[in-house]
């Protein structure tokens, strides 16, 4: 008998082969439904911790299918800080906490609706899948909202409100890199990034893409997108795609830290995002 009579003798004793795809499929929802990542259950709680978090999130999961809703308990050997997409919106927007609806709507674009709406989905996601230790329904749901309107990977899951809730290009450049295709990194026109041209002689940023044979007098002879999609840049790369590049390399230090530097050189890129506000100009003037 070879190895695979064996099995089919083995099934048939066992109930046939729809009785083993029934157990291996509940063996795989069973194993789905109990897994909880690694960062809701951290090493660094103690044995006592790690059980009270675990058995929480269990029974929060399964008292959400039952539309009951059941808070984390405290727990003393968590050391809790807060969420670096907080510090980033923070710090990108010049808010002070991401309570305050009205200034960030100012900033980003989105409409108080679009981020309610972030909000309310942060809010069930406690309640249904779980979360870090120590952490309330409100706190995560305010660093889901800060981690869509900073390009995190909530972003992939909330695209749908930034766009329709009016966000500005900024944000949903930083949140289409999370969908398919990538990033899309809107242009200025030639006339919108050359008004721009003296104030970065000013500050000597982009000297390169400013001199003769550089991106911007490139774009000046081939004023649209589409021309600088076939003017090549080198035998295998296009303008457009040398634009591309340094864009996404560009705007991931700018994200991190905002200066009217790294601001200017992506415009001597076209590249149309939203003017800084007050606060980052200061912080320049500071450098």
């Amino acid at each position: 008998m070879d190895l695979r009579e064996f099995r089919r003798h083995i099934l048939r004793l066992e109930g046939g082969i729809r009785k083993d795809m029934e157990r291996r499929r509940a063996f795989n929802l069973a194993k789905k439904t109990t897994t909880i990542p690694k960062t809701y259950l951290p090493e660094s709680l103690s044995p006592e911790d790690y059980k009270k978090q675990k058995a929480n999130i269990e029974r929060r999961r399964q008292a959400y299918k039952k539309k009951q809703y059941v808070d984390a308990p405290k727990l003393k050997s968590y050391r809790s800080k807060e969420s670096s997409h907080i510090k980033k919106a923070k710090k990108m927007y010049g808010i002070t906490s991401m309570e305050d609806l009205d200034t960030l709507s100012k900033m980003t674009g989105c409409s108080k609706p679009s981020m309610e709406m972030i909000l309310k989905k942060g809010r069930g996601a406690y309640y249904s899948s779980g979360s870090r230790p120590n952490q309330t329904a409100e706190s995560w749901a305010r660093a889901r909202l800060a981690s869509s309107v900073t390009g995190g990977k909530a972003a992939k899951y909330d695209f749908k409100h930034l766009k329709e809730g009016g966000c500005n290009e900024n944000v949903l450049s930083m949140a289409q890199k999370w969908m398919k295709g990538g990033a899309v990194y809107p242009w200025m026109s030639y006339e919108e990034a050359h008004a721009y041209e003296t104030q970065a002689a000013e500050k000597k940023v982009s000297e390169v893409a400013r001199s003769a044979g550089g991106f911007m007098r490139v774009y000046e002879e081939h004023p649209s997108p589409e021309e600088m999609e076939t003017t090549m840049y080198s035998e295998t790369q296009s303008w457009a795609r040398r634009r591309h590049n340094f864009i996404k390399r560009h705007l991931t230090q700018y994200l991190k830290n905002p200066t009217l530097r790294r601001w200017l050189a992506m415009i001597m890129w076209a590249y149309k995002h939203e003017p800084l506000h007050e606060s980052q100009h200061e912080e320049e003037k500071k450098i």
